[in-house]
């Protein structure tokens, strides 16, 4: 159920703080470019994951199976690779949190075996290497 109220406040802040897009005959910024940026975009989301993290995830309990956490998940993606990559990566973390569980490798934690599944293993097509160069 945490999944689903984090997946709700990345979204929310994603409808309500995009920013206008750039007039006609303006580059916009890659992915590199996006992942420099700290606007307020950047920092509402990071802000809601927090909030997140302090307020609800203590009343709902631990109940992430993922070595990171969904909500620690979300704000290396968003650190890494800026809002808007950021946020779909996270998004998608959360939605396929079980379907991740068949590849990706197991821990052994006190609190029991939990799958490892950091952003760099998420985010290898965004690294510009690879039969381009």
């Amino acid at each position: 159920m945490h999944s689903a109220r984090l997946a709700l406040v990345l979204a929310a802040a994603l409808v309500l703080c995009t920013p206008p897009c750039p007039a006609a005959g303006q580059d916009r910024p890659g992915p590199r470019a996006a992942a420099a940026w700290s606007g307020p975009l950047a920092r509402f989301l990071t802000g809601g994951v927090r909030f997140f993290r302090k307020v609800i995830s203590p009343v709902d309990g631990p109940r992430c199976t993922m070595i990171p956490t969904c909500s620690e998940y979300a704000l290396d993606a968003l650190n890494k690779h800026g809002p808007f990559i950021g946020f779909m990566m996270a998004a998608d973390r959360i939605v396929h949190e079980y379907e991740e569980q068949r590849w990706a490798r197991q821990v052994r934690t006190p609190g029991g075996i939990r799958f490892l599944d950091p952003v760099e293993e998420n985010d290898f097509w965004f690294s510009g290497s690879g039969a381009e160069e």
